[in-house]
């Protein structure tokens, strides 16, 4: 977002006080006021819900919640298998991924930055999340992302 800076004159002007006659208006409708309140309101893509209908007949049901831990899962065992630690799982890292996955299937586009420039660190803080890690002299930020297309 650009910052716009306003030079202030180097005098004040000269102020004449004017009486005007009150115009009567109508109180705001609630109908305008949720126009503008959406107009300056970003409110980001929100998770899918918890069930799901397939628009391809006989496509299978997919729990996002199961195939998340079991891709954890494998993740972890390809890790022990080459000697590695083991990742945690966090649930609000996770809550901030699928609003992304959601989004960028909500939105048509399949890249790291969302369409509003938003990427994995911004969202990362939009949501609270703590993205600073501390070291014994230095101390890191942010949080970075996998994602992956196959075609075959």
């Amino acid at each position: 977002m650009a910052t716009q800076t306003t030079k202030l004159p180097a005098t004040t002007p000269k102020t004449t006080q004017t009486t005007a006659t009150p115009v009567p208006t109508a109180p705001p409708t609630p109908a305008f006021t949720a126009q503008i309140t959406l107009a300056v309101t970003w409110v980001p893509a929100q998770p899918p819900p918890d069930t799901f209908t397939s628009k391809t007949e006989g496509a299978p049901f997919i729990d996002p919640s199961s195939l998340e831990t079991r891709i954890h899962a494998l993740i972890n065992d390809q890790r022990r298998q080459n000697g590695l630690s083991t990742l945690s799982s966090d649930s609000f890292l996770a809550s901030i991924a699928r609003g992304h996955s959601y989004d960028m299937s909500l939105r048509s586009f399949f890249e790291h930055t969302n369409p509003d420039g938003l990427d994995a660190r911004a969202r990362g803080e939009w949501a609270g999340y703590p993205c600073v890690r501390e070291y014994d002299t230095y101390y890191t930020e942010g949080i970075s992302e996998n994602i992956a297309m196959v075609y075959r």
